[in-house]
């Protein structure tokens, strides 16, 4: 009889035990959403002033909208297929418990004409949605943000121009900052990426702290269709034309440590 009842506490202990091992697992187990979108938004404005994309693991549609004196202009959409590595990225870092936990709207999004940003995410039957000012974000999407800035930025062409999603965006790209002197005191700021034998891009917007020779860097970005002319300085120190560069914009940047 104790030999029994000792048999059946093991078995009550082992499927407890599984149980504990199935809950632990499941808290580790990251979302799989359905899609995500991401949204931008200016209220004082003319032109197409609302922009928007839906990621999936296989492509990303893009729409834009907006009005101008004479009212409102036509719906533009975009789909392109896209590499599964630029879902994957993005859908890891998504800390899916957190986001559920954000507010639907945080601070004073569009106020004082300053732009809305909204996240949408779907897993299984729950849509969540947060909107908040732009370039406020709150801490809990800091770490994701800039692969969908960098993924809506690729739409941003002119009316002949084609998409090239996959062509276009840089996710986790390790890069060189280099410095061009174009006269006494004055600089040009180019990014080397690895192995490009020596081809450099420019992003006119790059943050100061960025602004060093030989700094290591990682980020996110798309490749521009225009391009800058870096000057190098003549003998009376006046800036002279060297050669073109293709044009970047860059975010989230991080400074890599040797």
């Amino acid at each position: 009889m104790i030999r029994i009842v000792l048999r059946n506490i093991a078995v009550l202990v082992l499927i407890a035990s599984l149980s504990n091992c199935e809950e632990e697992a499941g808290k580790n187990d990251p979302a799989d959403p359905e899609y995500i979108k991401y949204g931008t938004s200016f209220g004082e404005c003319l032109g197409y002033c609302v922009k928007t994309i839906k990621v999936t693991d296989s492509k990303i549609e893009f729409y834009k909208n907006g009005w101008d004196l004479n009212g409102i202009l036509p719906e533009v959409s975009y789909t392109e297929a896209i590499n599964n590595y630029y879902w994957r990225m993005l859908a890891e870092k998504i800390d899916y418990d957190s986001f559920l936990r954000l507010g639907t709207a945080i601070g004073c999004p569009d106020c004082t004409d300053g732009g809305a940003v909204w996240i949408e995410i779907k897993v299984n039957d729950t849509v969540h949605k947060v909107i908040f000012e732009n370039e406020n974000e709150p801490d809990e999407v800091k770490e994701y943000i800039g692969y969908l800035r960098a993924y809506i930025n690729t739409f941003a062409i002119d009316s002949n121009e084609t998409v090239n999603f996959n062509k276009r965006t840089l996710i986790n790209q390790k890069a060189l900052i280099k410095s061009f002197a174009c006269s006494i005191g004055c600089f040009q700021y180019l990014i080397e990426l690895p192995g490009s034998d020596n081809i450099f891009y420019y992003d006119n917007n790059l943050k100061v702290e960025y602004q060093k020779d030989n700094l290591k860097i990682e980020f996110d970005g798309v490749l521009q269709y225009d391009s800058t002319m870096i000057y190098k300085p003549a003998p009376n120190d006046v800036p002279i034309p060297d050669f073109k560069v293709r044009n970047i914009k860059i975010f989230s940047v991080t400074i890599i440590s040797d």
